[in-house]
């Protein structure tokens, strides 16, 4: 298995909320690696706590978050499972430093100087966004990219919106860090990446990311930072036709549009607990 599936597998189990099965599947990969086996302690702890009622269910996430991070870091840099000898470590550490500096700035280039294929916005367009191609994670070959741009531009079509979606280029191993620079060099509101999977139906592992924070006037009481926080960036597994309804009623609420976003959100064929949650802070 390749290091961009096993980046891929990961992040699909971490997005249904499935850390334990992280745990089995990177050990039969890295079976050595000393960091694992830490960072499963920390977990087994968070769980531990989490059944005793001893931490609220907020401090229960946020570090059930860090540690997701830290796995998604883990399965993405490809860490040796097997430890090095002190002298090999001194030889390889200025290097390492060195490559620390040098590897973002090179990685910056890369993006100003690749040809980033940018669609192009009409101009009235307040809320445009950027799709980049879905990896498939397994089954037939679709184009949910372009399903879920129609998707979108539909909704927004019919209530006369002006938001709209286009597909650009595809990105391999695309990670969180980039995204800010691609939505500066795009000059995009909105992107959306992830993975897809064709089962018995087409399922979305979307991420997404706003590259600016709504206007707080407009969100009335909602405006708390924990709120603001929590529809900024996020992942979700969703079917097309729930992903747009979604992300459309994310853009409008960061507007001050509540009773759509609402009526979007309710709309969803399946709803997770991030959207029930959502659901009852707007009400």
């Amino acid at each position: 298995m390749t290091q961009e599936n096993i980046y891929q597998k990961v992040q699909s189990l971490i997005v249904k909320n499935k850390t334990s099965d992280v745990f089995i599947f990177l050990k039969e990969h890295f079976p050595k690696a000393e960091s694992l086996t830490i960072l499963e302690s920390e977990y087994n702890e968070v769980r531990n706590a989490e059944l005793k009622g001893t931490l609220d269910h907020h401090q229960i996430q946020i570090k059930k978050n860090q540690i997701n991070d830290k796995l998604l870091a883990f399965a993405k840099d490809g860490i040796s499972p097997t430890p090095t000898k002190n002298s090999t470590r001194q030889i390889w550490k200025p290097l390492f430093y060195f490559m620390l500096l040098v590897l973002p700035a090179l990685i910056w280039w890369n993006f100003k100087s690749s040809s980033l294929d940018c669609p192009t916005f009409a101009n009235e367009i307040n809320n445009k966004i950027l799709v980049i191609p879905f990896s498939n994670l397994g089954g037939i070959e679709k184009n949910p990219q372009l399903l879920l741009c129609n998707e979108i531009n539909n909704l927004a079509n019919k209530k006369q919106l002006f938001i709209n979606a286009k597909v650009g280029s595809s990105i391999k191993n695309l990670t969180i860090d980039e995204i800010p620079k691609i939505a500066t060099s795009c000059q995009v509101d909105l992107i959306v990446w992830g993975t897809y999977e064709q089962g018995d139906s087409l399922e979305l592992i979307l991420n997404y990311y706003f590259s600016n924070y709504p206007d707080s006037t407009k969100l009335g009481e909602y405006a708390t930072l924990k709120n603001v926080s929590s529809i900024q960036k996020g992942q979700m597994s969703k079917k097309i036709t729930d992903a747009a309804l979604k992300l459309c009623a994310l853009t409008v609420l960061r507007e001050g549009n509540i009773p759509l976003a609402k009526k979007w959100i309710k709309k969803q064929e399946f709803k997770d607990e991030n959207d029930v949650t959502l659901l009852e802070r707007l009400d």
